[in-house]
């Protein structure tokens, strides 16, 4: 039986915006205009699926910076 993916979506950008790409940025490693896409594409997917440690630390870096992320179980 296989594991299940976790991902990470992200729901709200927040206030602090700069914070938020930043932290896009620190989890999945792509430049700053796809950052800055990805967030004022919110509702979205940030992560693949993953393992459920890893989506949880990537979803509390977004957290921290500002933004509202959620896990998802594929």
């Amino acid at each position: 039986m296989e594991e299940p993916g976790f991902r990470v979506l992200l729901t709200e950008s927040g206030d602090r915006k700069t914070e938020v790409i930043r932290a896009i940025r620190k989890v999945t490693g792509l430049s700053l205009w796809n950052s800055r896409l990805l967030l004022n594409s919110a509702p979205v997917a940030v992560t693949e699926a993953d393992w459920l440690e890893a989506a949880q630390d990537a979803a509390g870096v977004l957290e921290a910076a500002g933004a509202h992320a959620t896990v998802l179980c594929d």
